[in-house]
């Protein structure tokens, strides 16, 4: 895995691919670059500086408020980076709640993560992605084709963010068609939009992978597929499997699907 060193000989660990990851945490990766995201960032360091500050004469406070108010002014790169951090200080990374994802930056930051660090590894982890979505990926040789591919899948997910909005049930993927779309919903990165926030809202996002995780747990319950624990899960849950068995496991159910 990358190793990256940081101020005072510290070092951090990086998932050197997504296919060992977590399904999930390619989600939460891409939800942590979203715009939407972003806002909600800014919301909570408003509400961070309206919380009692440290004394001006508690220097310790002061440096520890620095660390922490540092986290909302780091890249949306920054914070997606930490989702995929895999050790610190040759210690496992842990708790991968929101505060503790905060908390990892934080500290990464006060060590001196630098942003070029930041995004070498974004651009290689988008590289991967890319590399991943091309199969799926319909082009045309006519720009105005392309155009209309590009507008109707914008169209398809404006709609599922309404009903996502409205708590309509997650789909059911009945084709192969329904499940390349979701698959590219879960993992095609973001282009920005003009009214500034993702392509794929981070709430698209999660119902398209409910839905490909509601396709595995059909299956398991058919009989059709065998769905086995891994080291970080007692049970077996299709949200936390290896990306690249969830995507195996997704390929192989959805060849016995219609068009």
């Amino acid at each position: 895995m990358p190793t990256l060193q940081l101020a005072g000989g510290r070092t951090f660990h990086v998932a050197d691919t997504l296919l060992d990851q977590p399904a999930d945490h390619v989600r939460r990766y891409h939800v942590a670059l979203a715009p939407e995201t972003t806002l909600g960032e800014a919301v909570e360091e408003r509400f961070q500086r309206y919380l009692p500050q440290p004394a001006t004469t508690d220097t310790l406070g002061q440096l520890t408020q620095q660390a922490r108010m540092a986290v909302f002014c780091a890249s949306p790169q920054a914070r997606a980076l930490t989702i995929l951090v895999e050790q610190v200080e040759q210690q496992p990374a842990g708790d991968l709640s929101d505060q503790g994802l905060r908390d990892r930056l934080s500290y990464l930051l006060a060590c001196g993560l630098t942003e070029a660090q930041v995004q070498e590894q974004h651009a290689r982890v988008e590289a991967e992605l890319q590399a991943l979505i091309a199969p799926y990926l319909v082009t045309h040789p006519e720009a105005e084709a392309q155009e209309i591919e590009v507008a109707r899948a914008q169209q398809r997910r404006t709609l599922a963010l309404c009903d996502a909005m409205l708590g309509v049930e997650v789909p059911v993927l009945i084709t192969r068609s329904q499940v390349t779309q979701a698959l590219l919903d879960l993992l095609e990165p973001s282009t920005l939009l003009p009214n500034g926030l993702s392509s794929i809202n981070p709430h698209v996002r999660q119902r398209s992978f409910d839905s490909l995780c509601l396709l595995l747990l059909q299956e398991q319950l058919a009989g059709r597929l065998t769905l086995l624990p891994t080291p970080w899960q007692q049970e077996p849950s299709p949200y936390l499997l290896p990306l690249g068995l969830f995507l195996e496991h997704v390929r192989a159910v959805s060849t016995r699907l219609p068009n």
